[in-house]
């Protein structure tokens, strides 16, 4: 029983109170440094580049994500030009800290294993764990992405970059999670950075059986989605990192701060009723009624009630409970997934 209560408590966390329930984490690297040779970290550039311009040469979404399948991963590529000169920009935002700010990180631990003569990393040693992917997989079953990584690190008077290679998934989660960020001077106020990868992510048993029944469309649509929303935050990340903006989601916790089930379960419920109104069913028969059944504007001395028609003239509806807004939102973005199937087809000339 326990268990069931904190997986309900995971997946809902995941997408309805990142900030205010999942908890940000330090774990072990989870693998021995002594077992990999510099040689093991150089080969991860050349392992990439040819990836890099598979995914260079893909189509390109009208949101601007270029995506392929890749046997049975998704390659991909986003950029963005940031308005920030590139010397600031890579003073500013370490490129060895480009994982670290990848959207729905929580937590996990590096290692720098070597530097330059001017003290900048060149090879690290990363284990990553972010969010379930895309966040609504884990009211499926979905878990956390808990990935082990060699990583290389290359600069120029132009251009950074950063390579990594899994090697590893501690608790199954991924088969693939390779890729590189690269900063690129463009001019002397605007840098761009771009982000290609190579993702192969182990679906929970729901996803995985129902795998070979979905249309091509509609897997497609929610390939393009869920890649399209979570490096779109990653950019903004990048971004706000630049600008000074916090950006980690999730709450610290020391490894000292343990919690028991039952009292992360009171957290959550916290958060939770503090969405809720005192009375949800009688707040939203009032939100139906509200919205079904028109209000008089007069009512006589009889008992009969005026209705003078026409626009609202600028009354406003009266405001949804957090509760039902936040439902509402998921199911809206289902939807537009959905609606996605034919677009994203046609727009691959599918």
């Amino acid at each position: 029983m326990f268990g069931a209560a904190e997986a309900a408590r995971t997946a809902w966390a995941s997408v309805f109170a990142k900030d205010q329930v999942v908890r940000r984490c330090d774990v072990p690297l989870g693998f021995d440094l002594a077992d990999y040779t510099d040689g093991d970290y150089d080969a991860v550039a050349d392992y990439m580049a040819p990836l890099e311009v598979e995914a260079s040469q893909a189509p390109m979404t009208p949101s601007g994500l270029r995506w392929c399948y890749h046997g049975d991963a998704v390659l991909f590529e986003m950029s963005r030009t940031l308005n920030a000169p590139y010397d600031e920009l890579v003073q500013r935002v370490d490129i060895a800290s480009a994982i670290r700010m990848m959207n729905d990180y929580v937590g996990g631990h590096s290692e720098v294993v070597s530097r330059d003569d001017q003290r900048r990393v060149t090879r690290q040693a990363e284990r990553n764990i972010y969010l379930p992917q895309p966040n609504w997989i884990a009211f499926s079953g979905g878990e956390v992405i808990d990935v082990c990584k060699l990583e290389v690190l290359r600069y120029s008077r132009d251009s950074q970059r950063i390579a990594w290679r899994t090697i590893a998934s501690p608790n199954g989660s991924a088969v693939h999670d390779d890729g590189t960020v690269t900063y690129d001077r463009l001019d002397g106020d605007r840098t761009r950075v771009t982000v290609r990868g190579l993702q192969e992510f182990s679906l929970p048993p729901f996803w995985k059986a129902l795998d070979p029944w979905l249309a091509p469309a509609v897997k497609d649509a929610l390939v393009e989605d869920s890649y399209r929303r979570f490096f779109t935050t990653t950019l903004d990340n990048v971004e706000a990192a630049y600008e000074g903006r916090d950006f980690r989601i999730g709450r610290d916790h020391g490894p000292s701060e343990d919690e028991p089930l039952d009292e992360r379960l009171r957290q959550t419920w916290t958060v939770l009723r503090g969405m809720l109104p005192e009375r949800p069913l009688e707040a939203l028969a009032r939100e139906v009624q509200a919205r079904v059944a028109p209000q008089a504007d007069e009512v006589d001395e009889d008992g009969f009630r005026h209705f003078t028609g026409g626009s609202s003239d600028g009354v406003q509806p009266p405001e949804l409970p957090a509760w039902t807004t936040a439902t509402r939102r998921w199911l809206t973005e289902w939807a537009e997934v959905v609606a996605e199937d034919a677009s994203g087809r046609t727009a691959r000339g599918g």
